[in-house]
């Protein structure tokens, strides 16, 4: 059987992806009572399945949770990654990276 995961340039996320609006609308709303622990905690399930479908979608090799539950982050550099982005563009940012990975992975005769 093959390995899931191919040796030679494996895709990844490193990092939060992009926060959906409607969490950050639910986070308001618990901060202000509107909403209970139990929505919230939905909202978070959601927001990961959501990071995780995309993942699967864009064919990234090793899936990760976003880290969408944290409240708090330290940033050293947000120019670098995904997080301050729309989603429709890191969508499109995991596409490319998985299909250069691919294309490369094609052209060394691994994949």
């Amino acid at each position: 059987m093959p390995d899931p995961i191919p040796a030679l340039l494996p895709t990844t996320v490193i990092g939060s992806y992009s926060l959906p609006r409607w969490l950050e609308h639910a986070r308001e709303g618990h901060k202000s009572g509107a909403l209970g622990d139990a929505e919230l905690d939905e909202a978070h399930d959601n927001a990961v399945k959501a990071c995780l479908k995309d993942q699967e979608l864009a064919g990234v090799d090793v899936i990760t949770d976003d880290g969408s539950r944290r409240e708090t982050m330290i940033y050293f550099n947000p120019d670098c990654g995904l997080k301050f982005t729309r989603r429709a563009v890191a969508y499109a940012k995991l596409r490319a990276m998985t299909a250069g990975a691919a294309l490369a992975r094609a052209e060394l005769g691994r994949g």
